[in-house]
């Protein structure tokens, strides 16, 4: 329990520069650091933040084992992924031709709902992106993004409606399906007998202020159907 009144994960300080600090800190520690590791992390942390450490050690320090140790899906957690079985900052390119074609065949699907697939003009270019995780649990790979959002002061704000709801608001559906796309195109190219089925565990957005421990706290998941996948695969490609 904080120490200091006021101080918690609801209460700590917020914007891109924040977003930016908490992924570059799951970018290089080590999941599976112990209570130690995490007190000297949470002070460095602060420090570099320009917090009071003494005020935030504590719940940092409590904050960041959560993140790790929160179960979520089928016995996952970030804890058990060792590093040889992630690849952090996952960049992606491939050409890209698209636009209505894609909004359509995603609300086909039941996503992206609320956009007007009319008003998109084509899109020609390069696809280039930045997965955070992408981790291997006994054979099967699974994708995840780092969500810093403030949703509410309260664990509650990040129960599962809370967190669909801002995937809903914010698109993420179609970054994360475009992400997908991109993984099983890198799969289906360098992992020798690939299934889809068989090898993609699933999609998991960690919002990381309501992780507390408590199973899927704070945790968006989805698995997205080979038929979708494969159609999105088509439609990037040729519109």
């Amino acid at each position: 329990v904080p120490t200091t009144p006021g101080i918690s994960r609801h209460t700590f300080p917020r914007g891109p520069r924040i977003g930016v600090a908490l992924h570059s800190v799951l970018e290089q520690i080590d999941f599976g650091a112990g209570r130690r590791e995490l007190e000297e992390l949470s002070d460095v942390f602060a420090r570099r933040l320009g917090l009071p450490a003494d005020d935030w050690l504590m719940a940092l320090t409590e904050w960041w084992q959560d993140i790790l140790t929160t179960p979520f899906g089928n016995n996952l957690s970030l804890a058990k992924v060792g590093r040889d079985d992630r690849v952090d900052e996952m960049e992606f390119h491939f050409p890209l031709e698209s636009g209505p074609a894609l909004i359509r065949t995603l609300q086909a699907a039941g996503y992206a709902r609320d956009i007007d697939a009319g008003s998109l003009s084509p899109i020609e270019g390069m696809m280039t992106g930045m997965i955070d995780l992408v981790f291997r649990q006994e054979g099967r790979y699974y994708l995840v993004d780092y969500k810093s959002n403030h949703l509410g002061m309260t664990t509650e704000a990040h129960s599962e409606t809370g967190v669909r709801q801002a995937v809903a608001h914010h698109h993420y559906d179609i970054q994360y399906l475009i992400y997908t796309v991109a993984l099983h195109r890198y799969l289906r190219a360098n992992l020798a007998a690939y299934r889809y089925e068989e090898h993609f565990g699933g999609v998991y957005y960690l919002f990381l202020r309501g992780m507390n421990g408590e199973h899927n706290a704070g945790v968006f998941e989805d698995a997205p159907p080979l038929s979708l996948v494969e159609e999105l695969d088509r439609v990037l490609s040729d519109g």
